[in-house]
């Protein structure tokens, strides 16, 4: 082969090449993404969570007070944990509802 002949053929190499460094930015950009995806869900699932249990922590709260209070044949403290569940479960089904709006 002479040295004008090889001038006149594209170069694949350099072609290879911009292809290869193209697939590895978006690689990395996807990478990327998913890291935001995956925080994102992980501070959504926090939330869910601090919605059910704060609701639960303060009427089980109320309920042992109650307890102490008014002595009953039932128990205040179980009555107000399903309560406390309950408002819990529809906070964060609100939230979930709302976040899935935007």
């Amino acid at each position: 082969m002479k040295d004008g002949e090889k001038k006149d053929r594209p170069d694949f190499r350099a072609g290879f090449r911009k292809m290869a460094a193209d697939s590895l930015s978006r690689k990395n950009a996807g990478e990327i993404e998913k890291k935001k995806v995956l925080l994102h869900a992980f501070g959504a699932a926090g939330m869910v969570g601090w919605l059910v249990v704060t609701p639960l922590a303060l009427f089980t709260i109320a309920g042992i007070w109650l307890e102490k209070k008014f002595p009953a044949r039932f128990s205040w403290t179980l009555t107000f944990i399903v309560v406390g569940v309950c408002v819990g479960c529809f906070l964060a089904w609100r939230w979930i509802d709302r976040a899935r709006q935007k």
